[in-house]
């Protein structure tokens, strides 16, 4: 997993001010938690568009529904998902 650059904090370091009882850290570790709660919401929702076989309008279930009839064009990331996923299983 790549690190965000963003992230300025590390999650140990976040712990470890908030336990001491500095409220400014404190404020800190609970906005710096907040933005990467956000953030991996954001995600998922982004994995669930693109991936999701219960969404009708995902990119999988669009290559489902016409890879049988015509060549579909996808995204890059979604392109070496898959072929990841058939050198898994192979």
């Amino acid at each position: 997993m790549r690190r965000d650059p963003r992230v300025r904090l590390s999650h140990q370091d976040a712990l470890g001010h908030a336990q001491a009882g500095d409220p400014a850290a404190q404020l800190r570790t609970i906005r710096w938690l907040t933005e990467l709660l956000a953030r991996c919401l954001n995600e998922i929702d982004r994995l669930e568009d693109q991936l999701s076989v219960f969404r009708d309008t995902s990119a999988i279930s669009d290559l489902n529904r016409r890879a049988a009839l015509e060549a579909v064009v996808v995204d890059r990331d979604l392109l070496d998902l898959l072929i990841d996923c058939r050198e898994l299983a192979a």
